[in-house]
């Protein structure tokens, strides 16, 4: 049984609403996130017995992502923090 990537998060998501990664294998798993190049997570994943493993990010990103208020509402700010280009990799297949 080869990998298969059975679900994974919307190209363009809110954090809060981040899927995980769900994948069928019968063996170890590279999985590596990157946040614009990157690299911030290198991890190899072992599936249970049914050949399965769910990989939840959220968490991760949402460590790497901020937002501020400033004290004036009137003030316009931009919040370029609060967002990131952020990419996958399982096995050497980006997502």
């Amino acid at each position: 049984m080869s990998t298969a990537i059975t679900k994974s998060p919307d190209t363009l998501s809110f954090s809060g609403n981040l899927k995980p990664f769900e994948i069928t294998a019968s063996s170890v798993v590279l999985f590596e996130l990157y946040k614009d190049t990157k690299l911030i997570l290198n991890e190899n994943y072992h599936p249970n017995a049914d050949n399965f493993l769910s990989i939840n990010v959220k968490s991760i990103i949402e460590q790497l992502l901020s937002v501020s208020i400033p004290a004036n509402l009137a003030i316009i700010n931009e919040q370029t923090s609060g967002v990131g280009y952020f990419m996958a990799s399982v096995d050497g297949q980006e997502f």
